[in-house]
């Protein structure tokens, strides 16, 4: 392990992978926003109620564009001794 890894307690790494329509099939569409810390997508449910989730820093989508919910995943991350990660893939 080296120093880094050490103070900081290692990296994150992948707990699951869950389709996002098995997790909230009652998302309408996601348009793609800024966030206090980067990409988010902006989700609108069929009850016209809006929520956000973190987008994953790999995604190439660019704020203002259509989040293709229909294909999309909820990854969870994962380190010791801290809260996990939930991110949206496309």
């Amino acid at each position: 392990m080296g120093l880094f890894a050490k103070l900081y307690g290692g990296s994150w790494s992948l707990k699951s992978t869950e389709k996002l329509s098995a997790v909230e099939p009652t998302i309408k569409n996601g348009i793609v926003t800024e966030g206090k810390f980067g990409k988010q997508v902006c989700f609108t449910l069929v009850s016209g109620e809006t929520g956000y989730a973190p987008l994953s820093r790999d995604s190439k989508l660019e704020i203002g564009e259509e989040f293709p919910v229909a294909n999309a995943s909820v990854q969870t991350l994962t380190k010791s001794g801290e809260a996990d990660i939930i991110r949206v893939i496309e």
